[in-house]
C-alpha cells in the first residue's frame, strides 16, 4: 500500500510539473508543491517523458488499483499491472 500511495503522489506532482512547464513556469514547481528545490529537481524531466493525457490516465487507473487493494485477492497483480502500464507508456 505504501508503494501505491507514493506513486499516486508522484503522479500528481508530475501533473503539476507538466502544467507549470506548459505555461513556462517550471521554476515555480518547488514553491507550488511547498517542497524544497532538491526534492523536485528531476520532476520536470520526468514529466516531459509523458503527455498530460498519459499522466491523467495513470491517475485515473489508480482508482481501480485502490479498489483491488481494499479487498481483492489479486491486489498485488492489480498494482503490478498498473505500474507496468504506466512504464510502458513512458
Amino acid at each position: 500500500m505504501w508503494t501505491y500511495t507514493l506513486l499516486c503522489g508522484r503522479i500528481r506532482e508530475l501533473i503539476v510539473a507538466k502544467a507549470l512547464d506548459a505555461r513556462g513556469q517550471g521554476r515555480e514547481l518547488a514553491a507550488t508543491l511547498k517542497l524544497q528545490s532538491w526534492q523536485v529537481k528531476n520532476h520536470l524531466t520526468w514529466a516531459r517523458r509523458f503527455s498530460m493525457a498519459e499522466l491523467v490516465a495513470a491517475l485515473e487507473g489508480a482508482v481501480d488499483v485502490e479498489l483491488a487493494l481494499k479487498g481483492s485477492a489479486d491486489s498485488e497483480t492489480a498494482l503490478l499491472l498498473w505500474i507496468t502500464n504506466i512504464l510502458r507508456k513512458s
